[in-house]
């Protein structure tokens, strides 16, 4: 239950303060669809300024946990990319990665950065629902922001 966002820990940052740090909500989450273009997307990424957009069947909100179905990711696109040009205009969907793991709202920070170690991001979920995506960078501005004086 806890890793669908349904339940908190009892003490400690959790990976809902991370996103409440960076002010992200459900309405923030960054998606693309399947019948997006590559270029559509890396369009997306930069306009948004980030490096990973989740790849969904609808954009409609709210979004559930089963309407994602992959991720894509600047650097694996930018491989791509630069093997074959004509990549670009594909849809996203021949070429995404797989879905991010996903985390819950509740899950400690310690749990979040042991995931991180092995993932570039962590789809993070609230009662079963997307709300937002964690990095690396995330927890350090996270931790700076909030480490005591």
């Amino acid at each position: 239950m806890r890793g669908y966002g349904f339940l908190t820990t009892e003490s400690g940052p959790t990976a809902g303060d991370i996103l409440d740090v960076k002010g992200a909500n459900a309405t923030d989450l960054i998606l693309a669809t399947t019948d997006q273009s590559v270029r559509e997307v890396t369009g997306l990424m930069r306009e948004r300024g980030v490096s990973q957009v989740v790849i969904a069947v609808t954009d409609e909100l709210p979004l559930a946990a089963k309407e994602v179905v992959g991720t894509a990711i600047e650097l694996d696109l930018m491989e791509l990319g630069f093997k074959d040009p004509s990549m670009l205009d594909r849809p996203i969907e021949a070429v995404m990665g797989p879905i991010l793991e996903t985390i819950g709202v509740g899950e400690p920070l310690e749990s979040v950065t042991r995931r991180l170690g092995k993932t570039p991001a962590l789809l993070v979920l609230a009662d079963g629902r997307p709300r937002g995506v964690i990095t690396a960078s995330d927890v350090l501005r996270f931790l700076s922001n909030n480490a005591p004086n």
